[in-house]
C-alpha cells in the first residue's frame, strides 16, 4: 500500500496600502463615535453650572424673604419695591456672572380685613452669564404675610 501526500502551497498576496486604509477607517469610526459623546459632556457641564447658579440664587432669594419677614408688618407693608444686595459669598462663587436682586411688596386685595391686612412679597434674583449673550435667567419666590401672622 502506497501513501501519497500532496503538498499544499499557501499563496500570500501582497496587500499594498490596505493597512493604512484600515487605520484611517478605524480612526474615522472612533472620531464619529466620540463627537456626540463630547457634545453631551459639554452640554451636561453647562446644565450643571446653570443648576448651581439657580440653587445659589434661590438661597439668596430665601434669605431676602426671611429678612423682609423679620421686620414688623407695618414696615414690611410700607416697603414697596427696591433692590437688595446679593451676599458677597454668592458673588465670589460665580465671579463671571452678574447677579442682581429685586423685591416687591404689594397689598393683596380681597384677603384680610382692616385690622388684618395681607401683603405679597415677591423676590427676584436674576443673572446673566458671559457665555450666553443677551440671555437673562432668574428665580422668583413669592410669599404672603398677614398682619399678625406669616402665611
Amino acid at each position: 500500500m502506497a501513501l501519497y501526500t500532496k503538498s499544499r502551497v499557501c499563496v500570500v498576496k501582497k496587500q499594498t496600502g490596505s493597512m493604512l486604509l484600515d487605520v484611517i477607517f478605524a480612526l474615522w469610526v472612533v472620531v464619529i463615535a466620540l463627537l456626540p459623546i463630547s457634545a453631551l459632556l459639554v452640554g451636561a457641564r453647562l446644565l450643571d453650572r446653570q443648576a448651581q447658579i439657580q440653587t445659589v440664587a434661590t438661597n439668596a432669594a430665601e434669605l431676602e424673604i426671611e429678612s423682609i419677614h423679620s421686620q414688623s408688618f407695618a414696615n414690611t407693608a410700607l416697603m414697596g419695591s427696591g433692590t437688595f444686595v446679593i451676599p458677597p459669598s454668592v458673588l465670589s462663587a460665580f465671579p463671571a456672572d452678574s447677579m442682581a436682586g429685586r423685591y416687591v411688596v404689594s397689598p393683596v386685595a380681597g384677603l384680610g380685613d382692616l385690622s388684618h391686612r395681607v401683603v405679597q412679597v415677591a423676590v427676584l434674583v436674576s443673572w446673566t452669564r458671559p457665555d450666553t449673550i443677551g440671555t437673562v435667567s432668574s428665580v422668583r419666590l413669592d410669599s404672603f404675610e398677614a398682619q399678625g401672622a406669616i402665611l
